[in-house]
C-alpha cells in the first residue's frame, strides 16, 4: 500500500474533492456560502495528503486563518484510507503553519473531543452548537423573544441588505464591527453577492441598525442555515428571525 504525500497548496481539483465529500456526508453547520468561498479566500488554508503514487485524493484539513482566531473547519481522511496514519501526518503539518499563539477554534462532533484532545488540542473555552429546529419551531421561538409590551414608539424597519444604500449601509458596516470586533467590510460585500444568501437588519426611528442577520442554502439539500444573528435584544431578534424567514421558501426543512 502507498504512503499518503502531504501537500500544502492545494489544486482546484483538491478543492472539488473537499466540497464533494462535504456535500457527500451532510455535515451539519455547512452552508453554499462556505462551500463557494473557502476554496477562493486568501485567509483559508488547506493540507491535503494524497496518494504517492497515483496521487488520488486521500483526505484534507481546512481551516481560516483570522486576526485574532484559528478555525479549524473541516478534518476528514477517506474511510479506505484511516487507520493509516493519514490523519495524524496531516494534523502534524497542519500544527507546523499555524501560528500557535493565536487561539484556535475546532468544529467537531462531541464523540471525537477525546481524539482531538490526544493530539494537544485541550478542549477548553468557550463552544458553539449548532442545532436544527424546524421552520414552525424557529418561528414559534421569535414570537417568544418579542415583548408584547414595546411601544409603538420603538417601531423598527426591515431591511434586506441588497437594498441598504449610503447612510444605512455605513450603518451596517458599523454595527458588523461593533458586533464581531472586526472590520469585514470586504467579507460581508462578497457574501451578498451569492445567489444562495438573503440577508437584512432592523432600523429603529433614528435609523441606527439595531440587528442584523442572513440566511443561506445549506447542507444537506433543502435546508437552510442562519447564522449569523446579532441583535441588542431579545426583542429585535425575535422580530428579526420573523423577518428574514418571511422571505426563505424553506416549507418544514430543517435550518
Amino acid at each position: 500500500m502507498s504512503e499518503a504525500e502531504i501537500i500544502d497548496i492545494p489544486t482546484a481539483e483538491h478543492w472539488k474533492q473537499w466540497k464533494q465529500l462535504i456535500t457527500a456526508e451532510g455535515w451539519c453547520g455547512f452552508d453554499d456560502t462556505m462551500l463557494t468561498l473557502f476554496p477562493i479566500s486568501e485567509n483559508v488554508k488547506m493540507v491535503v495528503a494524497v496518494d504517492s503514487t497515483d496521487k488520488s485524493f486521500l483526505g484534507s484539513i481546512v481551516w481560516a486563518e483570522n486576526d485574532d482566531l484559528i478555525c479549524i473547519d473541516t478534518y476528514y481522511v477517506k474511510a479506505s484510507s484511516r487507520g493509516r496514519g493519514v490523519g495524524r501526518k496531516m494534523w502534524k503539518r497542519m500544527k507546523e503553519r499555524l501560528d500557535l499563539k493565536k487561539p484556535m477554534m475546532l468544529k467537531a462532533e462531541d464523540n471525537m473531543k477525546s481524539k482531538y484532545m490526544s493530539e494537544e488540542f485541550p478542549c477548553l473555552g468557550p463552544a458553539q452548537t449548532c442545532v436544527e429546529p424546524r421552520k414552525d419551531q424557529l418561528l414559534e421561538a421569535a414570537r417568544r423573544l418579542q415583548s408584547p409590551t414595546i411601544e409603538k414608539s420603538e417601531e423598527l424597519r426591515y431591511v434586506s441588505i441588497q437594498k441598504l444604500n449610503g447612510i444605512d449601509l455605513e450603518a451596517f458596516y458599523n454595527f458588523d464591527r461593533k458586533a464581531t470586533g472586526r472590520q469585514r467590510r470586504k467579507l460581508l460585500d462578497a457574501l451578498f453577492k451569492l445567489p444562495c444568501v438573503t440577508g437584512g437588519v432592523l432600523l429603529n426611528e433614528l435609523g441606527k441598525v439595531v440587528g442584523f442577520s442572513m440566511v443561506a442554502t445549506a447542507i444537506p439539500e433543502g435546508t437552510y442555515k442562519l447564522a449569523p444573528l446579532y441583535a441588542e435584544d431579545d426583542n429585535v431578534a425575535g422580530r428579526l428571525i420573523e423577518e428574514i424567514m418571511g422571505e426563505v421558501d424553506s416549507g418544514d426543512h430543517v435550518i
